[in-house]
């Protein structure tokens, strides 16, 4: 089951002191752009912890997640799993721990657009505008279709070229 997740409330409420991308851009006047304006995608596979990750669920789904992720070493199955790991930190805000199964994800599935899409998220949200952008024109390369990556990129450049000014 595929789903493209909006990063809503439970970020928001982390994005209020950690998150907030308007407010790092030195003196900028915009309104503050917040984490939750950026889009994650959960792996096309119905894996263990998929839905209750799609769902808002992320305690439950990261538990589940990781449980499945310990018992296989192959790495087609572990790939999604890691994607949906990436999901669930950056949506909760756990941002180092998403950078792990983010960096995973992009390896394990032979950067896949929507690996490199959700690492790329989580490379803006902590102001690194560079390697953002670099994931975002590269998943774009691979797959000039996908709508997330294309509005994900467009922004990214938007608050890279505002936190220059």
């Amino acid at each position: 089951m595929s789903f493209t997740r909006h990063i809503t409330k439970s970020l928001v409420a982390a994005a209020c002191c950690t998150l907030t991308l308007g407010s790092a851009i030195a003196g900028s006047t915009a309104s503050p752009v917040t984490a939750d304006t950026y889009r994650l995608k959960t792996s096309i596979d119905d894996v263990n912890g998929v839905r209750e990750i799609e769902s808002g669920d992320y305690a439950k789904g990261i538990a589940r997640s990781k449980a499945a992720l310990a018992k296989t070493s192959v790495s087609g199955q572990r790939s999604p799993l890691h994607n949906n790991l990436c999901v669930a930190y950056v949506a909760t805000g756990e941002l180092d721990a998403a950078k792990q199964h983010c960096d995973a994800a992009v390896e394990t599935s032979k950067n896949n657009v929507f690996a490199l899409n959700n690492r790329a998220v989580m490379h803006c949200l902590t102001d690194n505008h560079s390697a953002c952008i670099a994931d975002l024109t590269w998943a774009q390369q691979k797959s000039k279709s996908q709508r997330i990556v294309k509005q994900n990129l467009s922004l990214a450049k938007q608050h890279d070229l505002l936190s220059k000014n």
